[in-house]
């Protein structure tokens, strides 16, 4: 994901009950990239995803993304955005996921 950067925080400055600490967002980054790994998933399970990256709560947001692939492929994926977020270390968590 070219010109994004991997950040860590806390929803409007608050640690996750979840998480114990900092979780995952994108941010615009000239210059900047994410690596990570694009799932195919049917549309219909979308609502059911929105709901576990805490959309409904307004923690995450929706957004697409031109994911530049290895074979030189540019794919239009889904990604998340935390929407008011204090930066923060990661939770320790992350490091088993």
């Amino acid at each position: 994901l070219q010109d994004f950067k991997l950040e860590f925080g806390h929803h409007q400055g608050r640690t996750s009950s979840v998480w114990h600490g900092g979780t995952a967002t994108i941010v615009q980054s000239p210059g900047d990239e994410v690596w990570g790994i694009v799932w195919k998933m049917n549309a219909s399970n979308l609502s059911s995803l929105d709901k576990q990256e805490g959309v409904e709560d307004g923690i995450y947001v929706p957004i697409e993304v031109n994911v530049h692939t290895q074979a030189g492929k540019v794919l239009t994926c889904r990604s998340y955005q935390m929407k008011d977020y204090v930066c923060g270390p990661p939770s320790p968590q992350y490091k088993r996921v």
